[in-house]
């Protein structure tokens, strides 16, 4: 799973496992690759903040991209 952020954004990645894979604030330009089991839940601050979601290298949409939606998916 890899997500890119075009601006500061709150995540919290969990895997199938129900481990965290990742949780707290991602600055503007930066990205972040996890391994785990999916599917992952996945917890966005800010919807707009995320500029790409990719699965295996296949993107994937988000349910929202408006400015300030919260946004909370599980992802194959």
């Amino acid at each position: 799973l890899t997500l890119e952020f075009s601006r500061v954004c709150w995540i919290k990645v969990v895997d199938a496992t129900g481990a965290t894979l990742t949780q707290g604030q991602q600055n503007a330009g930066g990205s972040v690759n996890l391994d785990g089991e999916a599917p992952f839940r996945v917890t966005l601050g800010d919807a707009a903040a995320v500029s790409a979601v990719r699965i295996n290298g296949s993107a994937v949409s988000l349910p929202s991209q408006r400015s300030g939606d919260v946004v909370r998916v599980t992802l194959p």
